[in-house]
């Protein structure tokens, strides 16, 4: 066997290696740029909503959202809490635990369930919150708050109607509104979610609001 031909072979062979290894390479480093954009580009990723019957767009997305898309959550979060009636309080609070995140819906699944059994104990009172105020909603990149009135309806006549703050914790992950927890605090003073007092109670007054920061609904215990 001639042995120049035999290690042309193998010196070809190698420089086809080197050749192949050089391409794998390239191409890894191919992979991986577009690998960082597409997570880079996901990152930063925000979705236009457009609602039904309306012409005004809201985004969310990057860990934000805009101000027509928290006052559109703040409305719904706000009437499947305060605007009831005995025979469809479960299912609102169900509605709305779909919004509560991952490490704490199940504490307020435990709070939504013995608010509803107190609720359906009384079928002839029910409630109905509406938002007020000259600025009804503010918010923060954590907070949202809501100025309402509550109006407590026995047979549908209103009994009692009072001053209610709906302060509701949130973050945003990625495109995805997390509620945090949810609070009632009563008073007219103002921006009571972002003070440090608590709700007062009335001495001997039932206690069946819960009292972690899941979600306190202060209104509906006392409205029963």
């Amino acid at each position: 066997m001639n042995g120049k031909a035999f290690i042309a072979s193998i010196d070809n062979l190698q420089h086809k290696n080197r050749l192949l290894v050089i391409a794998l390479i390239v191409m890894l480093i191919f992979n991986l740029m577009n690998w960082f954009s597409l997570q880079r580009a996901r990152s930063q990723m925000q979705t236009v909503i457009v609602p039904v019957g309306g012409s005004v767009g809201m985004t969310v997305g990057n860990g934000q959202a805009s101000a027509p898309y928290l006052r559109q959550m703040a409305r719904l979060v706000t009437q499947m809490l305060g605007s009831y009636t005995a025979g469809t309080m479960r299912d609102q609070l169900q509605e709305v635990l779909a919004l509560f995140a991952p490490e704490v819906a199940g504490a307020a699944q435990l709070e939504f369930e013995q608010l509803a059994v107190q609720v359906e104990r009384y079928p002839s009172i029910s409630s109905v919150v509406r938002w007020q105020g000259e600025e009804a909603l503010k918010f923060t990149p954590t907070m949202l708050q809501v100025q309402t009135a509550k109006d407590r309806l026995v047979n549908g006549s209103v009994s009692e109607s009072k001053s209610v703050f709906y302060c509701i914790k949130y973050r945003i992950d990625d495109s995805r509104f997390w509620i945090l927890s949810v609070q009632e605090r009563e008073g007219t003073g103002i921006d009571l979610c972002f003070t440090d007092a608590p709700t007062k109670q009335k001495e001997g007054e039932g206690d069946g609001a819960s009292k972690t920061n899941t979600a306190r609904l202060s209104g509906a215990r006392a409205a029963h």
